[in-house]
């Protein structure tokens, strides 16, 4: 993904103008060492995430009926 750019170039900075979700997280769990934060955010990314698949795998097998 674009975690190894963001963080290499500019680690999300200046301020937070180019902090990608993913950046957001290391820097939350790591740098801020508030690591049940950082796992916090990162499983609600993955339920989200998770929640779409099915959605759309749910779609798909209804188109293929059509």
């Amino acid at each position: 993904g674009y975690f190894t750019f963001v963080f290499g170039l500019t680690g999300g900075g200046p301020g937070h103008a180019t902090e990608i979700y993913p950046v957001f997280v290391y820097n939350e769990a790591f740098r801020l060492y508030k690591i049940g934060y950082g796992a916090a955010a990162s499983f609600i990314m993955t339920a989200i995430v998770g929640m779409i698949c099915i959605g759309y795998l749910i779609l798909l097998r209804r188109l293929e009926r059509v």
